[in-house]
Order: C-alpha cells, then sequence, then structure tokens
C-alpha cells in the first residue's frame, strides 16, 4: 500500500477535531484511493461566481464545508444541481442562507462530479469504516452503505451488516479474507449470473488503507499525530469496475493519554505458583474470608513455615505466625493476599516493594462513584510503586493445582472442589461468583485453575491468560468477561489465535451486552459496532468459541475439556436414542461441517443382528440416527454401539438414553423395585465399558428429570473422563457441531 504518510499528516493538522469532506478526498488520494472530481469554492467567492471548474456530466452536487458538520443531508447542506455557473451560484447562495450556521463556521461549498454507481441486481453502496476502541484497539469494518445502512442495519444483527476486523498489520490477504465474509459480496461479485461489479482486489485495497490509516495515526510519536480516532466511507460506489467514495468523516484526537501499565510477567506467573505466602485480614476468633483462606492453603499443602499473617500484636492463628508488617516477615513473599478493606489494602501495599513479588486483592470499595473511582486511582498507583502483580481488587480468589493453592474465600462445604485430579481446564472470570457457580455444576470437571480477575485494574483477562498458557496441560480455556480493559480485548485475541493453532480451545462468554448499538438508527460505524458484536466477530476470527448462552458455555467447555486434543473437522457422525423424538432432535441440530455417517455393509448386519434380539428389527429399519426404541435392553444397546464403533464408516458418535424404560436398569437399589443400576451387568457398566474402550469420540447423553441422576453420574463414572455426558440430545447435538465448526 502506496501511502503519502506524511502529505496525510499535513492534511491532518488542518484545525478542528473533524476535517471537512474536501480535505478526506484530498487524504484518500494521498493514500493512492480514487474520489471524485471536484472543487471547493471559498465562502467569500461564492457571489463572484462567474465560471465552473471542469467537471464532467450535466449535473453536479453542492456540498456545503462547515467545521463540526456532520449530518450534511439533515441540516440542507447537499443539493443536485445543473453543472452551469447561474445554477451552481444560486443554489449554493440558497444553501448558505438556509443552513442555519454561523457564517465564519462555513468554510466554502465543494462541488462534485455527479458519480452514478453501476446497477446490478440490487444496489451496491457500502459502508468502510474503522474505529480506534479502547479495549480491541483499532478495528476495520465494511458492510451495508448508504441508505440501506440506516434501514437495514437496526434490524439486521450487526455479524450480517457489518463485518469487522483487527485493522493491526491488515495486509491484502487478510482483507480478501474480511471480504469472503459480507454478505453482500454475492452482488458486486455477480448475483445469478451477472458480470462482476468489481474485483475483491480493488476492494481490498480500500480495506487496507483505511486500516493502514487508523494502525499508523494513533498518536505516540510526532510522525505518527494527531490519532485518528474515527474514519469513514459511506457511501462507497462502483462505477466502471472503479471503486468510488461519495461522502467521508475523519475524527481526530490531539490529546493522547498514556497507556496503563501492563502486569509484569514474571510476577503472574509466581502469583500462580508461589512458594511463599502472606495474608493480612486473618481473624483470630471467627471464620473471616482471611480465615477461610489460610484453612484452604493449609488443607492444600502448604506448610506453617510457608505462611505469614500480617496482623498487630502478633501471636499466632492457626499456627501461623503473626507479624505487624510486610517487612518484618522473615521470608520474601511470593504471593501477598490483602482480605482487607481498599483503604487498608492501599497503606500495606505502600510497604511492599522489594519485598513481595505479587498480591491478591480481595476488597471491593473501588467502583466508579467519585469517592470510590478516587481510591481505585491510589490503589492502582501503590500497585504501580511496588512495581508487583495484583489481581483485583473485588477478586473471590485464585485456585492453582500445580501449586496446592486455594485462595477462594469460599469454605470447601459450600463449594465442593480438589476432590479429583486436575483435568486440562482452565477457568479465567472476571465475576467470580460465575466462575464457581460453574465449577459447582460441572463437578465432573476438575479444573487445573480457577482465576478469579475481579475489577482488572491492572491484570486483565488477557494477562491471566498468557500466564496460564504458559502449562501445556492446560487444554481448554473457559473465559468469562464483562468488559476488557485498555488494549485487553486485542491481546485477548491474539493470544487465543495462538493457542487456537496449537489445536487448544478457548471459550467465551461476553457479558454486558446491550442492544443500544444495534437499534441506533444510525449509518455510523461507531454506533453500529456495538461493544458485543466487535468482540464476537474479533474473537471467533481468532479460533474462539464464543457462547450466546450460559448452558451453551457449559456445554462447549465440557466438550472441549473432555475432547481434548481430538480435530474434528469435517467427520461423519452416527447417533443412537432409544426415543423417536431424540433422533428427530438430533438430526435437527447436526450442522455442518459434521455429516451423518452412511453404515457399511457389515456395521448394518450387525445393527440388525442386535435389533433382531428384541424383534426390533421388524418394526424399525437400519437408519442413522438409530431409533432402538423404548422396547431395547441392554444387550441391544451394546450390539448397536459396538457395530457403530468399530465401523470404518463411523468417525464419532452421539449415544442418548431415555432412561425410564422398563427396558433398562437405570435406578438405584430400592426396596420399592428390582432395579439396581450400578451392578457390573446392568446398563450403565455394560455400555460403558464399550464407550470408555473405544479410540474414537463419543458424546452420551441421559434425558430426564433428577430420578435419573444417579445414572447419569454411573455412566460417567464408566465412561470416565474423556466422554461428555449432557442432560438434552438436542443441547448435546448443538455443542459437538459448533465445536466441529470451529475446528474447520
Amino acid at each position: 500500500m502506496n501511502i503519502d504518510f506524511a502529505k496525510v499528516r499535513g492534511i491532518l493538522s488542518a484545525p478542528g477535531e473533524t476535517l471537512l469532506e474536501a480535505d478526506v478526498y484530498d487524504l484518500l488520494e494521498a493514500c493512492g484511493l480514487t474520489a471524485p472530481k471536484r472543487a471547493l469554492i471559498p465562502a467569500d467567492q461564492v457571489d463572484q461566481l462567474t465560471s465552473l471548474p471542469d467537471l464532467p456530466g450535466e449535473y453536479v452536487y453542492l456540498k456545503l464545508q462547515a467545521h463540526g458538520l456532520l449530518h450534511k443531508t439533515e441540516a440542507g447542506a447537499v443539493q443536485r444541481t445543473a453543472n452551469t455557473p447561474d445554477a451552481v451560484k444560486e443554489a449554493a447562495q440558497r444553501m448558505i442562507a438556509r443552513c442555519g450556521i454561523e457564517r465564519d463556521r462555513i468554510h466554502g461549498i465543494l462541488i462534485v462530479e455527479s458519480v452514478e454507481a453501476d446497477r446490478s441486481a440490487v444496489p451496491v453502496e457500502l459502508l468502510l469504516g474503522a474505529r480506534r476502541l479502547r479495549d480491541f484497539g483499532p478495528i476495520v469494518a465494511i458492510g451495508i452503505g448508504g441508505v440501506g445502512a440506516e434501514f437495514w442495519n437496526p434490524r439486521l444483527q450487526p455479524e450480517h451488516s457489518l463485518r469487522m476486523a483487527s485493522a493491526v498489520d491488515m495486509d491484502e490477504h487478510a482483507a480478501l479474507r474480511l471480504l469472503q465474509t459480507v454478505a453482500m459480496r454475492d452482488i458486486w461479485a455477480g448475483y445469478r449470473g451477472a458480470d462482476a461489479l468489481v474485483d475483491d482486489a480493488q476492494l481490498a485495497k480500500w480495506v487496507v488503507a483505511i486500516a493502514a490509516l487508523i494502525e499508523h495515526f494513533d498518536g505516540s510519536s510526532p510522525d505518527r499525530s494527531p490519532r485518528i480516532v474515527e474514519a469513514e466511507i459511506n457511501p462507497l460506489v462502483i462505477r466502471d469496475r472503479v471503486v468510488y467514495p461519495l461522502d467521508g468523516l475523519i475524527r481526530i484526537e490531539r490529546d493522547v493519554a498514556k497507556p496503563a501499565p501492563i502486569a509484569p510477567a514474571d510476577g503472574l506467573r509466581t502469583l500462580l505458583h508461589p512458594k511463599t505466602v502472606a495474608i493480612a485480614g486473618v481473624s483470630g476468633k471467627g471464620m473471616n474470608p482471611g480465615r477461610v483462606i489460610l484453612r484452604n492453603l493449609l488443607k492444600g499443602g502448604f506448610t506453617t513455615d510457608q505462611l505469614a499473617i500480617l496482623k498487630p500484636g502478633g501471636g499466632e492463628v492457626d499456627d501461623v505466625a503473626c507479624y505487624e508488617t510486610v517487612s518484618d516477615i522473615p521470608f520474601n513473599v511470593d504471593l501477598l493476599i490483602l482480605a482487607v478493606d481498599a483503604q487498608a489494602t492501599v497503606q500495606v501495599l505502600k510497604s511492599a516493594a522489594g519485598k513481595v513479588k505479587s498480591a491478591l486483592l480481595i476488597a471491593g470499595g473501588t467502583s466508579e462513584r467519585a469517592e470510590g473511582k478516587q481510591l481505585g486511582e491510589r490503589l492502582a498507583q501503590a500497585i504501580d510503586d511496588a512495581g508487583i502483580a495484583a489481581v483485583g481488587p473485588n477478586c473471590l480468589g485464585i485456585i492453582s493445582r500445580p501449586a496446592g493453592m486455594d485462595t477462594l474465600f469460599i469454605p470447601y462445604s459450600k463449594i465442593p472442589r480438589g476432590e479429583n485430579e486436575p483435568g486440562n481446564l482452565a477457568y479465567i472470570s472476571q465475576s467470580g461468583a460465575f466462575m464457581i457457580t460453574r465449577m459447582n455444576r460441572m463437578t465432573r470437571l476438575e479444573p487445573r485453575y480457577a482465576i478469579s480477575t475481579g475489577n482488572q485494574l491492572r491484570t486483565g483477562v488477557s494477562d491471566a491468560l498468557a500466564a496460564v498458557a504458559d502449562d501445556p496441560q492446560v487444554k481448554t480455556f473457559a473465559v468469562y468477561v464483562e468488559g476488557f480493559g485498555e488494549g485487553d480485548g486485542l491481546r485477548f485475541c491474539d493470544i487465543a489465535r495462538q493457542l487456537t493453532s496449537e489445536g487448544r480451545r478457548v471459550i467465551l462468554y461476553k457479558g454486558g451486552r446491550t442492544s443500544a448499538g444495534a437499534t441506533a438508527a444510525s449509518g455510523h460505524t461507531a454506533s453500529l459496532a456495538t461493544d458485543f458484536a466487535v468482540c464476537k466477530q474479533l474473537a471467533e476470527s481468532a479460533g474462539v468459541l464464543v457462547a450466546d448462552r450460559f448452558e451453551t458455555f457449559e456445554d462447549l467447555v465440557q466438550l472441549a475439556t473432555c475432547w481434548a486434543g481430538i480435530d474434528l473437522g469435517d467427520k461423519r457422525i452416527a447417533m443412537v436414542s432409544n426415543a423417536g423424538y431424540e433422533t428427530v432432535g438430533m438430526a435437527d441440530n447436526l450442522n455442518p461441517p459434521l455429516t451423518l455417517a452412511a453404515l457399511d455393509e457389515k456395521a448394518r448386519a450387525e445393527v440388525t443382528e442386535a435389533l433382531a434380539l428384541c424383534n426390533i428389527d421388524r418394526l424399525v429399519d437400519v437408519n442413522n440416527p438409530a431409533d432402538l426404541t423404548p422396547m431395547a435392553t441392554a444387550d441391544v444397546w451394546c450390539g448397536v454401539t459396538e457395530a457403530i464403533l468399530s465401523s470404518d464408516a463411523v468417525d464419532l458418535a452421539a449415544i442418548s438414553i431415555v432412561p425410564p424404560t422398563p427396558a433398562l436398569h437405570t435406578l438405584p437399589a430400592s426396596d420399592a423395585h428390582r432395579e439396581d443400576l450400578a451392578r457390573d451387568d446392568r446398563i450403565a457398566a455394560r455400555l460403558g465399558a464399550i464407550i470408555a474402550a473405544s479410540e474414537k469420540p463419543v458424546a452420551c447423553c441421559v434425558d430426564c428429570g433428577p430420578l435419573y441422576d444417579a445414572f447419569a453420574d454411573e455412566l460417567a463414572k464408566r465412561v470416565g473422563p474423556t466422554v461428555p455426558i449432557f442432560r438434552s440430545a438436542d443441547r448435546m447435538l448443538r455443542a459437538v457441531s459448533a465445536l466441529a465448526f470451529r475446528a474447520c
């Protein structure tokens, strides 16, 4: 991309925070892009106008140029008129008189050639824009523009109306990939056999240039100043296979604040693997949060000589020595846990420099209310002065199983944990409550790490993600965030892209969504690209699985954890149930790239033989999904499952049992009936052994209420940790399909 940055910088030096449209066209030409032919008539020369510049066509457009005028149409500052001196003079005088803008703000009248766009089956008007976001940095967006933007964008989901990508390092290849996702591409590429209006390469040139502008002019140095906050071309049209802008907006910012410091990486690694810990806020009498944390650390294996308590008066609590100040502790502190109020937290941190490597801030009280915000600023300064990595404030705690560390201030009696060997899962959650409720709902999945980031004053979600990513045994990263800190969203996507390229999986639930941006009746990028739309598109482009519901988040986390390292991609699936509604529901929720496996002759014969054990072969054909009917016994289930898992035509399987059928033992032993689901000759054990022995990925479902929780638990025990257990068959298939789609 051949951009004359020096010339652009000169154009950006014009007064005001918003460039005039005339300046925007000059800037685009300095980027090697096309612009319509035009001429600027100063306001004080309009009354003396006797001749016109040589502009083609019978008609021209007049556009009032005034600083701060963003919506020319609404102000009556745009008019089409005949391309003659008298017509232009009369229209310009009338425009100046009626616009309601002070004369000293009016720079002049821009006369622009009338560009007649090429017509297709559907008019092609595009919006090309770029924004600088606090969390995701500079982004570029392209989609429906012109009048269509005002009509369709409030009525469509943002991912359908605008496609977005990071502007950082945007090149032609990335731009072409972005254009492939734009809904309107089928129109400019030649709709229903029509000739293409323009090559993607021409549009890619524009995408790359706009991205380069907003990336380069970030205000970080004199050569890169002023900072471009927003750039928008709307509409962008096509004539004779050439792209033309018909209006443009560029907003700039001249005073740029310095970014917040990044948490020290070494300190974060120490925080997750501390050898020594000090705690402030431990009660010697009751079970306050600090005392709960102390007990949890002792339970996890920390010895009393690795621990210290900051408490006036000395003495001991639970055989751990107490000290007046940090400097009194006889060893360097890897992790300082502050379970005291925010005011006290600031005071303790001021004495931590050189003695403490990392800190965990439990207290809240640093909200956006005036007094809380000031306290938060003092706390941030204390962290920076100490030169440490600090998680919080308003942090529920952290679990690091490799370190034997549990700093959650929730007792084990309220949230049982640590009873199983840790898996390949890490939770990183801005909300501690969200994290512990997922842990409690999915007790089979024992996390290797669980990190509550709290208010992210200095350590953001991306910092925690990077620290946990150092552990190669973590394959699944389950992330909940309501808002990213400055630059944190961009860094999160960069780290996630690297993780997914390694075959690891990142699942994200983004909270704090709003419909305000989607409903705003405006064609501007700033209002169309809502926070969630940007986050979703950029995260998905980095390979992240973005969940739209809590239940979807749980399903994806379970599936990704159980199937860690398994490449799904374009696979053939076999599905089995003993209820017709489930076979229909599973098929309805099967999506590409997964396809139904076509059973080979050997597998079909074996399935038929198994069905014949209960004469089911007389009732149903051998299909996929396979409906075994409620008559199917454990023998039938085992025979069919062995047949499909041994077939070369099947890559993976989804098996769902509806347990109320009398043909199966699915209840725990009781005097009220003769069943005993836990026996080795019953279906849970027999089917579980077949599934556990298979090298193919299998997902199981037990679709019924609490009466059958024991059966689901027994099946989970028998199949082992690599087989997910769902409680709804359609949710199972949606999750499997989503994971397979992301693998492609």
